[in-house]
């Protein structure tokens, strides 16, 4: 009889041994499993925050109502600097930012080839006058052209601008500017001097009548 007690005894020693070697498995199992998840979630927010993806649009935008204007088209939030105030209507756009939507996100893609070209305009006598930025989009092309200022030494007779102490130093001029331009024939009103969006690329462009030459950046 003792001896059949020894031998259950034994039995339950092994019995519990490969048990605690089965907990002990699925721990370690557990571990890797938690570690591997960790390090891909690691991975993931680190890919989004380098190519600048983000969860909300506030993350990225100014939220300065004066300066900036904003335009929703398709899956892009576009917002545009202005140097005028939200009380005037002269209101020329100098810059943008393009936030795509994607899925749940939002990823800025300003600099992004894949979405957005630049180009510049030149007249006829090769002096560039507006920059123009292509940004794609899944169902139409979004453009903007932002006129080339110059300051130049004032006149009696043109508008002046003048330093803290009233000494008149020069005044802004565009090149070209206008709220009207023809693209690949079709007479388009320009936003705030610069947005328009079409169906597909621009091929030519017209202001004021005349023709500019489109050169890629």
């Amino acid at each position: 009889m003792e001896e059949l007690k020894n031998v259950e005894n034994v039995t339950d020693e092994k019995d519990n041994e490969k048990e605690s070697k089965k907990v002990g498995k699925g721990k370690k199992i557990v571990g890797i499993i938690a570690k591997i998840t960790l390090s891909l979630c690691i991975g993931a927010f680190t890919y989004l925050y380098l190519n600048d993806y983000g969860l909300y649009l506030d993350r990225f935008t100014q939220n300065d109502s004066d300066h900036y204007i904003i335009y929703k088209e398709g899956e892009y939030t576009f917002e545009c600097h202005s140097a005028a105030t939200s009380d005037s209507e002269w209101r020329p756009i100098d810059s943008i930012n393009a936030y795509r939507k994607v899925g749940f996100l939002y990823q800025q893609v300003d600099e992004n080839e894949k979405y957005v070209k630049e180009f510049t305009l030149y007249d006829k006598d090769g002096e560039s006058v507006a920059l123009m930025t292509q940004i794609k989009g899944k169902d139409a092309y979004y453009y903007f052209i932002i006129w080339i200022q110059d300051v130049r030494l004032a006149n009696d007779d043109d508008e002046k601008e003048s330093d803290e102490s009233d000494n008149v130093v020069g005044y802004l001029t565009f090149r070209m500017i206008s709220d009207k331009v023809t693209v690949d024939g079709n007479e388009i009103k320009l936003d705030n001097y610069s947005f328009f969006s079409v169906m597909e690329e621009v091929k030519s462009i017209e202001v004021l009548g005349e023709k500019l030459d489109i050169k890629a950046e």
